[in-house]
């Protein structure tokens, strides 16, 4: 027999908590699974029996709570004739278990063994207890506990050779559900959804991410989207009452009814990292996704979900089972109804660890590449095996389709980022010591370093790249000068400035925008964040140019955009998209940062937040840069709407840094303003195409060195001083790139 140990998630942003028992846990399927890969199940040859407690639970009397009880486990069992799954009420606990019975060692009101059946995996109960008031939930979890935790769930007693579960609990909070504040009081059927969730975990079901990009959006209606087992609470909870097509799926998948072999169709594959041209990666979300519903027909496994190479302390090898075989590794399935899909491959949400883990390691993990698509001419090539192309899957009853692999792409980041380094601080060095640097996403290699024209205030700069003019400007929106500057890229040069619009109090943004609506010779666009405006200024001498554009949006102080569009951060975790030309309606659409539902929080120190400081766009994607603590991020996000009606692609790779092994101010340090070029864009055009090879081969075999050429540093795209094969290597790789293009 084995005992596991109970854990408890708390995402006290999300408000109401999920929270469930942990032992070996591994998510994308079932909860709990031993050493062969094999997972832990109940027998199903008869009914599962549940013990219910006497007491209420919150404001329900005794008699409605063990009402909502059964409700609960009836809703599992509703997918009866495909799953072999049904339950039972057995005798009900032998009394009102709570912080005051539980806490007597004498037994109080239940007797001596009131203390045993809490988490004990011997008395041949499964308990379904009713905290009334939270208090049990606090001296089970901690002083507190009860305000972050609706309920949880744990797996107590069963064993993994086989994999049999023999008994497990669910503990209720009814302090969400007593009509006082503090924690707020949810629904009840948001309540009964968490019930339903924790039946779940009994089940041996894990955390599904499906959908996550309707999670805490706003909008309570697109919940309907959201599994069941969603790791955490939503916009409407009650949403999650009835069971998604995933949950069902799993259910089925764990506990099949006889036949049900003919009636569903397989899906089998390995996610591999591009190393060595693919090797085995665990840790990814596999999204299957139903063509004619793709928001409905929706089901997740994760790669690698059953494979557990490590034997728990509790257990001996011999009790666990295994060694796993390697052919798990990076490993998903799905059963699913015959039809025709798609298949994708996403992260796990950062936020998502602990009890709220979804995914078969302790944390979340980076997936190499983009975010894409299986497809029939998978590469580790992101040119010739595109990430946004999709090839249709389809299945047919009583079929197992094997060998569907995605190998994931190697990134392709056709850009340059031209940043503010407050990373390297010295109030001595010139220009205090703050850089401007040009950095390579491709390789994340610093190509050169300039200084600034002036001591900066950190965080409040802005920078622009003029793609068409091959310059940068820069501002300080601190305590500079109020002055805006325009760089040569290639040694920091001044080669103009002018001061700060009359009516402007602090600009720390900056954006070059030469699209075919714009005023000939481009537009600078300027952000005042205390003003929330934005001024549009003749790049040759500052002078009003274009549009001014005010907005009742608490802008934030990061400015990026291109061609005809801008983009601009607000303090409500926020980025906004802006078409000047058209003041009628400049909203183009809205859609978060990657803030909350994208940084990795376990970095991020108590209390501070998380800004994104820095916008770049090439025409093609929008980087962000952001401060996190310690270092920082690069987020590279799809900015265009997805056919789900607005709702952007998310974002598709995060880029690390540690590019200054020594950072004087390692705490803060970071991009404080950003800007991208299109690599192999020489003439700005936000395409590589034609024009740019003309201009390539016009100075082609010329150097920087030499005496009297004609050499241009925008033609040499790597950096190394000569226009070169080399250079035609990379105009080459992004031809084609940018506007217009896939």
């Amino acid at each position: 027999m084995i005992r596991v140990v109970r854990t408890a998630s708390r995402l006290a942003a999300a408000g109401a908590i999920l929270a469930l028992g942990a032992g070996v846990a591994h998510a994308g399927g079932a909860f709990l699974v031993n050493g062969d890969g094999e997972p832990l199940v109940w027998d199903t040859s008869q009914p599962i029996v549940f013990n219910i407690d006497q007491g209420p639970l919150g404001q329900l009397t005794p008699a409605a709570a063990q009402a909502l009880a059964e409700d609960a486990f009836a809703i599992w069992g509703q997918a009866t004739g495909a799953s072999s799954v049904s339950f039972q009420r057995g005798v009900d606990l032998p009394c009102d278990l709570d912080a005051v019975t539980v806490g007597d060692s004498n037994g109080g009101s239940c007797g001596p063994d009131n203390l045993q059946i809490v988490g004990d995996g011997d008395d041949g109960l499964s308990p379904v207890i009713f905290d009334a008031d939270g208090s049990l939930v606090d001296l089970l979890l901690g002083i507190g506990a009860g305000n972050d935790i609706l309920g949880f769930a744990s797996i107590i007693s069963g064993t993994f050779q086989p994999p049999v579960i023999v008994e497990a609990e669910i503990v209720l909070n009814g302090r969400w559900f007593d009509g006082v504040a503090n924690p707020e009081s949810v629904s009840q059927d948001a309540f009964q959804a968490v019930f339903v969730h924790e039946n779940g975990h009994w089940l041996n079901l894990d955390h599904s991410q499906v959908n996550v990009q309707f999670w805490l959006d706003g909008d309570g209606p697109n919940d309907d989207f959201l599994p069941t087992m969603f790791p955490s609470s939503g916009d409407d909870d009650s949403r999650l009452l009835t069971l998604a097509a995933d949950d069902v799926a799993t259910l089925i998948d764990l506990y099949p009814a006889a036949g049900v072999s003919q009636l569903f169709g397989r899906i089998q594959g390995e996610i591999l990292a591009p190393a060595a041209g693919g090797t085995p990666f665990q840790g990814a979300n596999v999204i299957l996704r139903g063509v004619s519903q793709p928001f409905i027909e929706a089901y997740s496994s994760l790669s690698g979900s059953r494979y557990v190479p490590d034997v728990p302390s509790t257990v001996t090898r011999a009790e666990f089972g295994g060694p796993v075989s390697e052919t798990l590794h990076g490993a998903f399935s799905f059963l699913v109804p015959p039809g025709t899909y798609t298949l994708e491959v996403e992260e796990i949400d950062p936020v998502f660890v602990d009890g709220s883990g979804v995914g078969p390691l302790p944390a979340p993990v980076l997936v190499p590449g983009s975010n894409e698509y299986w497809s029939e001419n998978e590469s580790v090539d992101p040119i010739a095996d595109s990430p946004g192309l999709a090839s249709e899957i389809v299945v047919t009853a009583g079929q197992a389709l094997s060998g569907v692999d995605i190998l994931l792409n190697e990134p392709l980041l056709p850009a340059l980022l031209y940043a503010v380094d407050d990373q390297l601080f010295d109030p001595n060095a010139p220009g205090g010591g703050t850089a401007i640097i040009e950095l390579d996403l491709a390789g994340m290699t610093i190509l050169r370093r300039i200084p600034a024209p002036e001591p900066n205030s950190a965080f409040q700069e802005g920078l622009a790249y003029a793609a068409s003019r091959g310059t940068l400007f820069f501002t300080d929106g601190g305590a500079g000068s109020k002055t805006i500057y325009e760089l040569d890229p290639v040694d920091g040069t001044v080669l103009n400035s002018f001061p700060w619009p009359a009516a402007a109090q602090r600009i720390d943004g900056l954006a070059f925008l030469h699209g075919p609506n714009q005023p000939a010779g481009g537009v600078l666009y300027a952000l005042d964040s205390d003003e929330d405006e934005i001024f549009g200024l003749d790049p040759d001498n500052g002078a009003p140019k274009g549009s001014n554009l005010t907005s009742s949006a608490n802008l934030f102080g990061a400015l990026g955009g291109a061609g005809d569009d801008l983009f601009v951060t607000t303090s409500g975790n926020r980025i906004i998209h802006l078409h000047p030309a058209d003041l009628a309606n400049p909203l183009v659409n809205l859609f978060n940062k990657p803030g909350l539902k994208q940084f990795d929080a376990a970095i991020i120190s108590p209390g501070l937040d998380r800004f994104i400081v820095g916008l770049g766009y090439d025409g093609e994607n929008l980087y962000a840069t952001s401060i996190v603590a310690p270092g920082f991020r690069i987020w590279r996000i799809d900015p265009k709407p997805a056919t789900d009606g607005g709702v952007p692609t998310a974002r598709l790779d995060v880029m690390t840094s540690a590019l200054d092994p020594t950072p004087v101010v390692p705490f803060f340090g970071g991009f404080s303003a950003a800007d991208v070029a299109m690599r192999g864009d020489i003439n700005g055009s936000l395409r590589v195409d034609g024009f740019d090879l003309a201009f390539l081969a016009r100075q082609f075999m010329t150097s920087a060195a030499g005496s009297g050429t004609a050499f241009k540093a925008g033609a040499d795209l790597d950096r190394d001083g000569d226009v070169d094969g080399d250079d035609l290597t990379i105009l080459a790789a992004y031809f084609g790139r940018g506007l217009g293009s896939e």
